[in-house]
């Protein structure tokens, strides 16, 4: 049995059809495909400038800090210079004030040696007198 010849036009249409519609779905899922690729490169793209502007950057606050490090380094130089320089002023006072002491000082003990010398020959010559009363 021969199927009628509309409906084989039909089907073959029909068949046909979906051949088309298959092609034009394949080739627009190469058109897709080729917009992903291209979105990829461009993304690609994009993360390599910014990866050069993030490198850019720090590059200059690393040469920022750098010199900030070296100024801080040279204040501190400078502040320890100054401490040492105080120090040393402070450490020669007291040197002085040392020496100034350690004089009185000694002048107070020679005189308090004569007062002691003082009394010993007082007292000597008073008990040589009352052992003279005594013995004699």
């Amino acid at each position: 049995m021969s199927l009628p010849e509309i409906q084989r036009e039909e089907i073959q249409r029909r068949v046909l059809q979906q051949g088309n519609d298959v092609a034009a779905l394949y080739d627009l899922l190469e058109g897709v495909d080729d917009k992903i690729d291209n979105l990829d490169a461009k993304v690609d793209a994009g993360f390599a400038q910014l990866d050069t502007k993030i490198d850019v950057k720090v590059g200059a606050l690393d040469t920022k800090i750098d010199v900030k490090v070296g100024a801080l380094d040279t204040k501190i130089d400078s502040l320890d210079a100054r401490l040492d320089t105080k120090i040393d002023a402070l450490d020669a006072r007291l040197d002085t004030k040392i020496d100034a002491l350690d004089a009185r000082l000694s002048g107070k003990i020679d005189t308090l040696d004569a007062k002691i010398d003082t009394l010993d020959a007082r007292l000597s010559g008073k008990l040589d007198a009352i052992l003279q009363r005594l013995g004699g």
